[in-house]
């Protein structure tokens, strides 16, 4: 039934979770691959519940946590990263922030994911060869954006991570490190 203008809709607030991650930035070596991980800091990581008048708003309150946090004792961890993992009852996102003015140059996967193993390629007589490189580490590294440095004779690497796997081939350059496609350009 149509409402009438004088009459109120009833509206219930929406509520969401809130899982606050913060990641300090650490370099892993596996076989002469060398690259930039990060690692969770528990003692910045928080869960909070969020109730608002519409899902609109809980976006609005993710930032103002986001800004709260990156104004507090966080700004002293230059090179880490924020994220805010908020989902309700039908719906669902996901939003972060670098904590100081450190940029990565290469994506290595497009969300922090926790790392599972790391994998290589090699050229054998003009043949790609898939290798196992490490397939357990002593804490939980997480990938996101960074910086990768091939050793002689590694073509790629493969980065297994919890929400999948992606390849990275040495750029055409003979460079030792991975560069991305804009960042060849210049």
């Amino acid at each position: 039934m149509p409402q009438k203008n004088n009459e109120k809709k009833d509206e219930s607030p929406v509520k969401a979770v809130a899982y606050i991650n913060v990641y300090t930035p650490e370099s892993i070596e596996v076989r002469g691959i060398k690259l930039k991980a990060y690692v969770l800091n528990d003692k910045e990581s928080a869960i909070k519940e969020i109730t608002a008048p519409s899902v609109l708003d809980i976006v609005s309150k993710a930032r103002e946590i986001l800004k709260k946090h990156l104004s507090g004792e966080l700004k002293n961890l230059s090179g880490g990263l924020i994220t805010v993992d908020i989902s309700g009852k039908g719906f669902s996102f996901y939003y972060g922030e670098y904590i100081g003015e450190e940029r990565n140059k290469e994506l290595l996967f497009p969300r922090p994911a926790k790392l599972v193993k790391i994998g290589y390629y090699v050229n054998e007589n003009g043949e790609m060869k898939r290798k196992l490189a490490k397939k357990s580490f002593d804490k939980e590294y997480y990938v996101y954006e960074g910086e990768i440095q091939f050793p002689q004779g590694i073509e790629g690497i493969v980065l297994a991570t919890e929400y999948g796997s992606r390849s990275i081939f040495r750029s055409g350059t003979g460079n030792e490190v991975a560069r991305s496609n804009k960042e060849q350009q210049n």
